[in-house]
């Protein structure tokens, strides 16, 4: 769940200092609004399925601590550009 915004080198260079801080700041303001909707989004999709009678296979603990310390690397790369306590929220998950 990461937004991504692309722009033309060239048209990018064309922006003032300031106009290319200000797209920064909004693209990564959008990013963090887009992860706290994409994870309603999985709850959501959860109580779905459940509604439905659809299974949901979910990790072992073991598969799920194996994922958390191949992934623990990244957290703290991440941890401002997500926003404050979502890398948390993450590793509690």
């Amino acid at each position: 769940f990461l937004t991504s915004v692309i722009i033309n080198e060239k048209v990018w260079n064309s922006f003032s200092l300031d106009t290319q801080m200000m797209m920064r700041e909004a693209a990564l303001h959008a990013a963090r609004e887009e992860r706290v909707e994409s994870l309603e989004d999985t709850r959501l999709a959860m109580e779905q399925c459940a509604e439905h009678g659809i299974t949901v296979h979910e990790w072992s603990q073991e598969e799920t601590d194996r994922m958390k310390s191949m992934t623990s690397g990244i957290h703290d790369k991440y941890d401002n550009v997500l926003g404050a306590g979502l890398i948390d929220r993450i590793k509690r998950a």
